[in-house]
């Protein structure tokens, strides 16, 4: 990502002080420069697996897998937001806690709303009687967060034959102010799903991947 200041800004999964990846600017002529360290699990985010967005304060917002402050999710942690400064002033605003109470392992890049707030997935997680259905840490949430931090888990992912399951991919601003985005799983056939999702949370399951004569387990935006 682009900032105001001309440099390009960006994230490493691994790697830093702690090994738990970074966060570097580099010129457009190739001087760079790590701005944060990631120290992971139990006092900072770890290993961020998609890039930064550029909020309309200046500031960069972005998501780690792993890390954060909950025990939840064993020693890596149920994954963080953080917020950054092109001068490095880090601030980490959330840690997720994981199911069955909240979601776990964001994997994909924040959007910022029409009213400021951002918007995201995890691929985990949620309030989804997990352990019944499928032995696993839940399918996924739909979650709002402000630039202060105050996070909203908007709609938990059930994996039945109406709803999808494991959001990967970024959600999508759509010109009618609501928000659009696939699921890997879930569906009719188990092959993955379109959605739709307001800013205020109200959801509807559009379209269900068939797989053998049509496409299957969408992976990106």
């Amino acid at each position: 990502m682009q900032g105001t200041d001309g440099n390009f800004y960006g994230t490493t999964f691994y790697g830093g002080a702690s090994g738990g990846g970074t966060v570097f600017r580099i010129s457009p002529t190739g001087n760079e420069s790590v701005i944060h360290s990631f120290a992971g699990f139990p006092s900072d985010g770890g290993n961020p697996q998609t890039g930064l967005v550029l909020g309309q304060d200046g500031n960069f917002y972005g998501t780690t897998q792993h890390g954060g402050t909950s025990t939840n999710c064993g020693s890596s942690g149920c994954g963080s937001i953080f917020r950054i400064s092109p001068g490095g002033t880090y601030t980490s605003l959330y840690s997720f806690v994981g199911a069955p109470n909240d979601g776990t392992g964001p994997a994909a890049l924040l959007v910022q709303g029409g009213d400021g707030n951002f918007y995201g997935t995890t691929f985990g997680g949620g309030t989804t009687n997990h352990n019944s259905l499928c032995g696993c840490n839940g399918f996924g949430t739909v979650f709002r967060i402000s630039p202060s931090g105050n996070e909203t888990d908007l709609y938990t992912f059930a994996v039945s034959s109406n709803d999808g399951a494991d959001p990967y991919p970024e959600l999508v601003r759509g010109s009618d102010g609501n928000f659009y985005g696939t699921t890997e799983h879930g569906g009719t056939d188990g092959n993955g799903t379109v959605f739709r999702i307001s800013p205020s949370g109200t959801y509807t399951s559009l379209y269900s991947f068939v797989g053998s004569s049509d496409g299957g387990l969408p992976l990106a935006g």
